[in-house]
């Protein structure tokens, strides 16, 4: 019995050394383990905050963008080689009827007010200009806005002539853009042919954001002025002596006082400030010359003396004006001597009918 004793104290000894020896290993297990994991977080830390400093990883974005630009990666040293073939064009919003239509164009360093490259981004960039066609009836320039100035303004005049603007600069750490103003001004809307102008932003700093071969960030946009006609209309067109009391009390008598008989055309339609905002439309003017003879110092004829703008058809010599919508136009005739032997058996309505007015030249 006492052998018995002594063999199971020994193996439980023997045991317990093993259950020591056990927790030993694990617990340096452990020990290792979370030394190896320590010193691998720190060298990938290490390894981060480098690459961070050299610009290779960020902790946010890069914004560059436009408001009428869109991101389209590709070359930047060919610009007459982009092709524009499936590009949307930016037109202008409100009617153009004539004089300047103009197009800002903003490059931004933000999406929103919330979203914008850190104070440690300062992106330098260039933006190009170039018309797509041949451009007729219109001129073409463009310029960057400074405040409310427009400033080293160039002319564009001709088909894959680029014109770049460098030194552009956006500072990082809060919102900021630059604004390009396109204008094209009409100068024949008859021979207009709605050329077309393609703008082309890219950076060019840091090192890291410019590959001109392959860029990333490169922002386009296509340009277009759209045409249209002034809607206009002759309001009233009649003898300036019809307004007047005289001619109310007797219209024979007003008639025969005058040696001279002003004719006025008035037109309405689409609303103009000024002769650049609207171009002008042609009206066209008709009267008896039987009856009638134009006065040669009248401004309206003088513009019109030698040309095809003045023609005799019988007994009507017809006159094509240009005028605005909103204005008046006053054309002095005198009376000849068949108006002055007539006169006694013409009606009033024959006498009002001897002149008249129209957009369309035809009666």
């Amino acid at each position: 019995m006492d052998k018995i004793k002594d063999y199971i104290k020994r193996k439980q000894r023997e045991q317990k050394i093993r259950m020591r020896n056990r927790r030993a290993v694990f617990a340096s297990l452990a020990v290792l383990t979370a030394a190896s994991c320590l010193m691998g977080g720190i060298s990938y830390a290490k390894y981060y905050a480098s690459k961070y400093r050299h610009g290779i990883a960020v902790a946010s974005g890069l914004y560059f963008n436009s408001n009428k630009l869109y991101t389209d990666q590709g070359d930047t040293t060919n610009i007459p080689g982009i092709n524009t073939s499936g590009m949307m064009a930016n037109v202008n919003g409100r009617k153009w009827t004539g004089g300047d239509l103009i197009f800002d164009i903003e490059v931004r360093n933000y999406d929103n007010n919330l979203l914008f490259n850190d104070s440690n981004l300062n992106v330098e960039y260039e933006i190009c200009f170039m018309l797509t066609e041949n451009p007729k009836g219109a001129t073409y320039s463009v310029g960057k806005m400074e405040g409310s100035s427009e400033t080293r303004v160039q002319a564009l005049t001709r088909k894959n002539q680029v014109i770049k603007f460098t030194g552009g600069r956006l500072e990082g750490g809060t919102l900021n853009r630059e604004t390009y103003r396109l204008t094209l001004h009409m100068d024949d809307q008859d021979i207009y042919n709605g050329a077309r102008v393609l703008a082309v932003a890219y950076p060019v700093a840091p090192d890291y954001l410019y590959d001109p071969f392959n860029q990333q960030h490169r922002l386009v946009g296509l340009f277009q002025g759209v045409y249209s006609d002034a809607e206009m209309a002759v309001d009233t067109a009649d003898f300036m002596v019809q307004g007047e009391d005289s001619y109310t009390a007797d219209w024979r008598k007003a008639v025969e006082d005058l040696s001279g008989l002003i004719f006025n055309v008035r037109t309405i339609g689409d609303v103009a400030a000024d002769e650049n905002n609207t171009m002008k439309q042609e009206a066209y003017i008709r009267w008896n010359n039987k009856y009638l003879a134009v006065s040669q110092y009248d401004a309206s004829y003088l513009a019109v003396k030698g040309t095809d703008g003045i023609w005799t058809d019988g007994e009507w010599t017809y006159m094509k004006i240009k005028t605005l919508p909103y204005t008046s136009v006053n054309v002095t005739f005198y009376k000849t001597q068949a108006f002055i032997n007539d006169f006694g058996s013409m009606t009033k309505e024959e006498f009002e009918n001897l002149a008249d007015a129209n957009m369309e030249g035809v009666w």
